[in-house]
């Protein structure tokens, strides 16, 4: 045998005994323990998720026919969640631009305001130098006529700008108008009796009486389970009632009020009710009605006003 394949046999056992000291035979232990190792990261979850899958694929009608019904339930209850305030957003937006236009009529109103301003102060500002100029002048004879210190027809229109000035108010046609239609269109929600209360709030401000009750009687029959909207809505009602005379409707109104105010609110009901039965001239009633506010809440400024009004009576 040749010093060369002597060699190269010398370097195939190094080789074949350097490759068994790297390996195992299969199903070795040292084998087992390294995949136990691999298997308890990455590998170890992937095949927990694996098994998971072939679960859910052995037991897919079991799942659909009890998981089915539950998954539509929710899924039903989350559309109708996402349905209903999407819609409550659709109208506070819808009712977000009529207030914009109530803030602009406004802000017309207030330029046309502050046009009225500037011309009543350039004519104090005349009335002002002519007063000054004529206080310079040097005394006249005795015959001649007394300097004239202010213009009476600069006086007469300044008042004329002045109370045009003050009678100027906004003009809230357009958003009152929206108010009603939106109010009309969304019957039985916040958004709604909110713009109700919006349109019968400007014909209040107009003195019309009349075409703001129909809202209020509205709001105060729908929004029962809304205390804010109940206190709110009875409060105007009690108001027309006791303008028009009407001190019957006005203490049935003020009887339910009472039962729906909040407790620091019902210092003014009572108030109320013990003003309404003297103006109907039930001074017992009154009496009695301010005693117990007295008893129950003596130390709100309501109480003081009762303990004065009973004063009266005696």
């Amino acid at each position: 045998m040749s010093e060369s394949d002597q060699g190269n046999k010398g370097g195939a056992g190094k080789s074949s005994g350097t490759e068994g000291k790297g390996r195992s035979p299969a199903g070795a232990k040292p084998q087992r323990r390294e995949t136990a190792v691999q298997l308890s990261g990455m590998d170890g979850f992937q095949a927990r998720l694996y098994g998971f899958f072939d679960w859910l694929a052995l037991n897919r009608a079991y799942l659909l026919m009890v998981l089915g019904p539950v998954a539509l339930i929710a899924f039903a209850g989350l559309g109708w969640q996402w349905f209903s305030d999407y819609r409550t957003n659709d109208r506070r937006h819808d009712l977000g631009l009529i207030d914009d236009t109530f803030a602009k009529e406004a802000e017309a109103s207030g330029k046309q305001r502050e046009a009225l301003q500037k011309q009543i102060d350039a004519l104090q500002a005349e009335i002002d130098l002519a007063g000054a100029a004529a206080t310079k002048k040097p005394a006249a004879a005795k015959d001649a006529p007394a300097p004239v210190a202010q213009d009476p027809a600069k006086l007469v229109r300044k008042a004329q700008l002045e109370k045009e000035r003050d009678d100027r108010k906004p003009d809230h046609t357009g958003s009152r108008d929206k108010f009603a239609a939106f109010f009309k269109s969304h019957s039985g929600t916040s958004e709604g009796w909110m713009a109700g209360m919006r349109a019968a709030g400007i014909y209040l401000e107009d003195r019309k009486v009349s075409d703001a009750r129909p809202f209020v009687e509205t709001i105060a029959k729908e929004s029962l389970r809304h205390p804010w909207f109940q206190v709110q809505s009875r409060l105007i009602l009690i108001g027309m009632h006791e303008d028009a005379g009407e001190f019957d409707a006005a203490l049935k109104e003020v009887d339910v009020l009472i039962g729906l105010a909040p407790e620091d609110m019902k210092p003014k009901v009572m108030l109320a009710k013990g003003r309404i039965q003297l103006l109907k001239d039930a001074r017992t009633d009154a009496r009695n009605t301010l005693d117990d506010l007295i008893a129950k809440h003596g130390t709100t400024p309501e109480a003081q006003q009762a303990r004065s009004f009973l004063a009266l009576m005696n």
